[in-house]
């Protein structure tokens, strides 16, 4: 009987938690709703029969009894659930007890045992969770200890009866166990074979049939939702000469970056989206419920963040593109219709040159645009602050587009005037969304009584920019030190010394430290045992004149275990992050 019973509560328990918790659960919103529901209210039905059992056959209540006792248990083991329905069905464990120990006329003191052990053994299970569930040990020492406590604190039964309930207990709680267990092991096989079935192996994106099968679902959808649909199809431009160039190995790598790219930078916006691979080196992106500039946003992110990206295989570094095309569902449109229109938008991205958006047949000629719109441009690498990772600021790197190898290179001069910079600085500003940063700046620049004033006035009426540093390879005269670096302060700008390492020794600035407010070491100038040797000297200094320092060039785990045993509070180095373009909207 307990077998029969068991194995059909946890059918039907199972359909209700498939439809609440499982792949697709929130496809159906009502189902979803409703299964949640009754997965909350089936162990309390269940439970309520039991006792109707217990009183219309009290001769077999014992049975009964431990029905009820695992049915609860169960509740508590359970897979997907959060903490808020796991206190949920915890208070409804203890109120269980509790009712039961009213109803059996338990003593005070018993009963408060009995509640004490039933919360920690709750809050046990939740932390263990996700190796108790499937450990038989584990739950077979649980059960015994819940059996042993609820049997043996019931008046009026005998010793003898009670070790029989348990050990019936127990068994009740191991074939439960069984039955689950191979629940979870054809559910894990299950989702395993629909994984092989619906991720491309190679790009970890999804594949093609999973596109179909989402694409149909979506159209279904939105016969009874207003769902906005627009579908994307990009394609890597000249793959076969890649392939033919560099070795299908290479080509592989580009794939898997591309797509590793495109959920990257798509997934920075506020939008639904899906990527999949649909053929060889074309890739779709659904998009639901999203605007079409919101997704014109995101795929020009995309097309230029390809274009711009060294792809490296084997110490090899190779350059593509894309080309792409965007289409929104029209009213009455049918799934297969918006493919062949996508499609279609694609070819003429190809057909009008290659390395193009094409949105609703109309071209947009992005690559001539690019090119004549940055010719420079500020990179950033973040200034961290050691003890958490928090950036503290941005350090602002300037670089010119090379337009024969389609690259951003180290400027072969420096001769920007303010007024650039502080176009470049305004457009990163704005990228990031505010954050203080620093940029270098030439002596003769530094030093024209005009540049703090611009500076200043730019800071303060620019709302994305929180601060700004200058910082100085060399230094001027002593004379003109004194006199520039109190007109920066007064506009709220700070000035530090870089590349502090090259010069010997730290007494020969000492009349510079007294102005400058912060000192920067770059330990790629240095071998290991000189640079730490280095780096004390300067520290202090730094703690002589309250100065921040900042320890550059940290690449390894090795640099920053060295600067956090030096007690150096910020770092900069690809060890953080790359040196990165941001996105200029």
């Amino acid at each position: 009987m307990s077998i029969v019973v068991i194995s059909g509560y946890m059918a039907f328990y199972n359909v209700f938690w498939h439809l609440a918790f499982g792949d697709n659960a929130r496809d159906n919103v009502w189902a979803y709703r409703l299964s949640r529901l009754a997965v909350f209210l089936t162990p309390l039905f269940a439970t309520f029969v039991f006792a109707y059992a217990c009183y219309v056959d009290p001769m077999n209540d014992f049975y009964y009894r431990n029905l009820q006792l695992l049915i609860m248990g169960m509740t508590l083991l359970d897979d997907g659930l959060t903490p808020l329905v796991y206190i949920a069905r915890s208070i409804m464990v203890t109120g269980y007890i509790l009712l039961m120990g009213v109803m059996l006329d338990l003593a005070p003191a018993t009963l408060a045992i009995g509640l004490v052990a039933t919360f920690l053994q709750s809050v046990y299970i939740r932390r263990n969770q996700a190796r108790l569930h499937y450990n038989y040990p584990q739950i077979f020492i649980l059960g015994l200890i819940a059996g042993t406590m609820f049997w043996f604190m019931q008046p009026n039964i005998s010793v003898a009866n009670a070790i029989a309930a348990v050990i019936t207990y127990v068994a009740m709680l191991s074939f439960a166990f069984i039955l689950w267990t191979e629940r979870h092991k054809a559910d894990v096989e299950r989702r395993q074979l629909k994984r092989r079935a619906d991720v491309d192996t190679l790009t970890q994106v999804n594949s093609f049939a999973r596109f179909r099968e989402d694409l149909g679902r979506i159209f279904q959808q939105e016969q009874a939702q207003a769902t906005t649909v627009i579908l994307v199809m990009l394609d890597i431009n000249h793959f076969k000469a890649v392939n033919d160039e560099h070795g299908h190995l290479a080509g592989n790598a580009i794939l898997r970056d591309v797509a590793a790219l495109l959920s990257e930078v798509i997934g920075e916006a506020d939008v639904d989206f899906t990527v999949y691979r649909t053929g060889g080196e074309e890739f779709n992106v659904l998009f639901k419920n999203a605007s079409m500039a919101a997704v014109r946003a995101a795929m020009l992110d995309c097309w230029s963040d390809v274009r711009k990206r060294e792809f490296r295989y084997e110490g090899r570094q190779m350059h593509v593109t894309i080309s792409v095309g965007i289409v929104e569902q029209q009213v009455g449109e049918e799934a297969d219709d918006l493919v062949k229109r996508a499609d279609a938008n694609l070819y003429l991205s190809k057909r009008r040159g290659r390395d193009t958006i094409t949105i609703e047949g109309k071209t947009e000629r992005l690559s001539e645009r690019q090119i004549a719109t940055h010719t420079f441009a500020f990179f950033t690498q973040p200034i961290v602050r050691l003890r958490d990772g928090a950036t503290m600021r941005s350090e602002l790197l300037l670089r010119s587009f090379n337009e024969l190898s389609n690259r951003w290179l180290n400027p072969q001069t420096f001769e920007v005037t303010v007024r650039t910079q502080i176009n470049l600085v305004r457009k990163v500003g704005r990228s990031q969304k505010g954050g203080s940063f620093s940029l270098n700046m030439r002596l003769v620049q530094f030093s024209d009584a005009k540049t703090p004033e611009r500076l200043g006035q730019f800071v303060a009426q620019s709302p994305d920019v929180d601060g700004l540093v200058i910082e100085l390879s060399s230094l001027p005269q002593l004379e003109t030190f004194r006199e520039v670096v109190p007109r920066y302060h007064s506009r709220k700008i700070l000035v530090e010394l870089d590349n502090v390492q090259r010069i010997d020794d730290p007494a020969s600035v000492q009349d510079y430290l007294d102005l400058v407010d912060g000192l920067k070491f770059d330990l790629a100038d240095l071998p290991g045992d000189a640079a730490e040797i280095a780096i004390r000297k300067w520290l202090v200094y730094a703690q002589m004149y309250d100065l921040i320092f900042t320890l550059v060039g940290v690449e390894t785990a090795t640099d920053m275990l060295m600067a956090k045993d030096l007690g150096i509070e910020r770092g900069e180095g690809t060890y953080f992050a790359r040196p990165s373009l941001p996105q200029m909207r």
